[in-house]
């Protein structure tokens, strides 16, 4: 794998992003950040060209369009030569550089305690990329932690305290683990698979895994095998029995088993659904220190502009996230 180390040095703080392929790191944290105007309404809409760091927006319910009020279009972006002058904007107080380019595919990034990086790139092999730097962020070394010829991957240490003793790597069907101490900059031993049942098939086909700060809990977001699930059976005949082993709000036929969080015990055992109606919770993690679990949702398609916005959200232990169904029933 080729990399393109940079030669500028940084000063790293505590947060990274993945940009266009482009692993970045964010810089020198200000504690002032400028007070910024909140759009609301109409104005809390728009697209790339009125889009800027800083630019906050309030949207609620009243400013929800009605479905169908513009034509569902697929505007894909694509990439282009960096024009000349260009350069990565941010936050005021913040500067933002590239730490390693050419990481096709780059999804995930996480952080080792020792500051290590570790980037799951999904396409087109499928890996999970160590970067080590040094203590100035300078001179990034990129290293094959682990490596698939097929399949697509992503990557949560169990960081359980200062010593973690597993890697644990979501992947298409499954969730395995391998022995890894602080510091490994390759796999040392052989994956173990320790859920074998995850659903396969249609859309979403990432699965995202994070920890409870305890390390006791292991998460598993799984996205929906469909956009709305349109093409899902006849529910159950013994609707009551089947919500008991599964949660009020999770689908079944097609669908059973998906657009839910999940958890598991480290080992992978004793199965339960956390959060039931989430579309695709393709950003999965959980708040340091609190234990809150949060999702980036990917919102149903094909209700026109601007109809549902994506979300963030920290669904709670049995909850049910019903934006998606209200909104198919209006459409």
């Amino acid at each position: 794998m080729e990399t393109q180390p940079t030669t500028r040095k940084a000063r790293m703080t505590k947060y990274l992003a993945v940009e266009a392929c482009i692993a970045l790191v964010l810089l020198a944290i200000c504690p002032r950040v400028s007070a910024q105007s909140v759009r609301t309404g109409s104005d809390a809409y728009g697209d790339w060209r009125t889009d800027a760091p800083g630019v906050m927006r309030r949207i609620t319910p009243a400013d929800l369009p009605a479905p169908g009020e513009t034509p569902s279009t697929a505007n894909r972006s694509k990439v282009v030569p960096k024009p000349a002058n260009a350069t990565l904007k941010t936050m005021p107080g913040f500067s933002v550089d590239a730490l390693v380019t050419g990481m096709q595919g780059a999804r995930v990034l996480r952080v080792a305690p020792n500051g290590d990086i570790f980037l799951a790139l999904s396409r087109p092999e499928g890996k999970i990329v160590t970067i080590r730097t040094g203590t100035d962020m300078s001179n990034p070394k990129c290293r094959n932690l682990r490596h698939r010829a097929t399949g697509r991957v992503w990557d949560r240490l169990l960081s359980a305290g200062p010593r973690p003793e597993m890697g644990y790597v979501g992947e298409l069907g499954k969730v395995v683990r391998f022995p890894y101490r602080n510091g490994d900059l390759t796999a040392s031993g052989v994956p173990e698979t320790i859920v074998s049942d995850l659903a396969t098939g249609g859309n979403h086909w990432t699965r995202d895994v994070a920890f409870s700060p305890d390390g006791k809990t292991m998460y598993v977001a799984v996205g929906s095998a469909s956009n709305v699930a349109e093409q899902m059976g006849p529910r159950p005949a013994d609707f009551a029995a089947f919500e008991k082993t599964h949660s009020p709000g999770s689908a079944w036929d097609r669908e059973e088993w998906r657009a839910n969080v999940l958890t598991y015990d480290p080992d992978g055992k004793n199965k339960q659904v956390f959060a039931s109606s989430v579309r695709n919770c393709s950003g999965l993690t959980v708040q340091p220190g609190t234990g809150v679990v949060y999702c980036a949702t990917n919102e149903r398609d094909l209700l026109g502009d601007n109809l549902p916005p994506d979300y963030v959200a920290g669904p709670q232990a049995g909850g049910v996230l019903r934006l998606a169904l209200v909104l198919y029933r209006q459409s």
